[in-house]
This record gives C-alpha cells, sequence and structure tokens, in this order.
C-alpha cells in the first residue's frame, strides 16, 4: 500500500518523468559515442604511426593501447611488409587504387638507398583509403634487410587514444613516431571527436547534477512522510528500508521508460 501511494503522488510522478527523459539522454549519448568510435576507428583503419628501429619494440607489442607491430622497410614513400603468403620473388601486392594506373603483371619501382628495385606487380588487395603500404615476399624482404635498415610500423586498437599512445611511446622509446594518416572521409573526424566527447561531457555533469538534486529533494519528502510511516507502526530501520525502495523504484521505473524510448528511437533512426 505504500509503495502505492507513493507511486501515485504526483511529485513521484513528476520524479519519472525527469529521470526518464534524463536516462533517455544519457543512454543515446552513450551508445552514439560508442557508434562514432566505432566509425572513428574504421575511418582511420589503415593508419599507423611509425618508428625507427628501437630497442623497446617488444615492450610496445604488450600495451592494450596497441593493436599490432610490424617490422617494415621504409622506401621512399612506402612502407615494405613481409607477407609469407607471397611463394615468388620479385613480387608485390599494392593498395587498390593503383590499378587505376597499373595492371598486374606490371613492372613497380622503387628507391631504397640510391639504388632502384624492379617488381613485378601480382595483386591488389582491397582498401578504401590511399595508402603506401605494400607487400612482399618474406625472401625478398630478408633479402632487402641485408644491406638496409628496418623500422616497425604500430597499429593502434582506437584512434582516440593516439595522443596517450604518443605520448608512450615516447617515453618507452625515447622517440616521437611519425604519424601516417589514411582517412576514408573527406571530414576531420578528430575535431568531430573532440566536440562529441565536450557534449557527452556537459549532458554526463547535468545528468550527475539533477540525479544530486533530486535524490536531496526526495530525502526532504520522506522526512516529511516519517511521521505517516511510525504512524503506521514502521520502525527506523524499515523506514530507512522502504525510503530506499522507494528510490529504487523510482531509478528503475524511469531506468525501463527511457531504454523502451531508446530503442524506438534507435529503431526509427536505423530504418
Amino acid at each position: 500500500m505504500v509503495h502505492k501511494s507513493f507511486l501515485r503522488d504526483k511529485k513521484t510522478k513528476i520524479y519519472i518523468i525527469i529521470f526518464s527523459f534524463i536516462f533517455s539522454i544519457f543512454l543515446i549519448i552513450t551508445i552514439g559515442r560508442r557508434e562514432f568510435l566505432n566509425e572513428y576507428n574504421h575511418n582511420y583503419e589503415n593508419s599507423f604511426l611509425y618508428l625507427e628501429d628501437s630497442k623497446s619494440i617488444a615492450d610496445l607489442k604488450n600495451n592494450a593501447m596497441i593493436k599490432d607491430v610490424n617490422e617494415v622497410i621504409k622506401a621512399d614513400i612506402y612502407f615494405l611488409l613481409m607477407d609469407e603468403s607471397i611463394e615468388n620473388e620479385n613480387k608485390i601486392v599494392l593498395p587498390s587504387f593503383f590499378n587505376k594506373t597499373y595492371n598486374l603483371g606490371d613492372i613497380f619501382s622503387f628507391n631504397l638507398n640510391d639504388e632502384t628495385y624492379d617488381f613485378t606487380i601480382s595483386d591488389f588487395y582491397d582498401t578504401e583509403e590511399i595508402t603506401t603500404k605494400v607487400y612482399i615476399s618474406k625472401k625478398d624482404f630478408n633479402r632487402l634487410l641485408l644491406n638496409n635498415k628496418s623500422g616497425h610500423i604500430v597499429i593502434i586498437n582506437s584512434w582516440s587514444n593516439l595522443d596517450k599512445v604518443n605520448n608512450y611511446i615516447k617515453n618507452r622509446c625515447g622517440v616521437e613516431p611519425d604519424t601516417y594518416i589514411t582517412s576514408t572521409s573527406n571530414m576531420d573526424l578528430t575535431v568531430s571527436l573532440h566536440s562529441f566527447n565536450i557534449y557527452a561531457l556537459v549532458i554526463y555533469v547535468v545528468f550527475f547534477i539533477i540525479c544530486i538534486v533530486s535524490l536531496y529533494d526526495i530525502s526532504k519528502d520522506n522526512k516529511i512522510k516519517k511521521k505517516i510511516y511510525r504512524s503506521l507502526g514502521y520502525s527506523k530501520k524499515q523506514i530507512i528500508i522502504k525510503n530506499l525502495l522507494n528510490i529504487f523504484l523510482i531509478f528503475f521505473i524511469s531506468f525501463i521508460i527511457s531504454l523502451f524510448l531508446s530503442l524506438c528511437g534507435m529503431y526509427i533512426f536505423l530504418k
């Protein structure tokens, strides 16, 4: 009976409406940020950091922010990577945007330490971006290593952590890596992500403030109702439990409503 009368109270209904709205905004921002980060990382999928040969490379592979570390040979603007699936020597696999100017079987040349190397194009790999990563066989890679130095390209798990990864590499390896950005979009999504994070932070702060103010207001109402609970024979412990249950009910009902509204909103948006 007490809970039913509490839920019928006008102020309780107002609290549920307020929290339902705030929770809905909170869920939309949280889900939206996750989707934006996925799109952001996909946009810079073939981007990487380049680092000259370092003794601390093994440490980088154990960092949670770093997805992969690959040994490369830098030739002109190209980064030569080893691909063990390429069996024949003097063969090279180029990114797909090269097929506009080259055909399979054409000769592709690059300079390395003032020496020109000619390779036959054996395939093109699919990519949406303009990238300079090319693949050669293990034998060719090791042959070129005999007279040339290698470096490493670092692939980041999330490009939103670029500054953190740069600082980590600088502290561990003593040098700042070169950043090579390739993007599927003409927009600068880094600026968009920064703006989105600011808006999300403002909403989170507002959400927190409203929760505190509302909880304070609810506690004031509960003090007024304390005499009613006492007259019904409730002990102090039972009153505290009742008050906590009332607060839980407000949050639970508001969350269910906001979840339903958020799912409806996402369904309409995706449709």
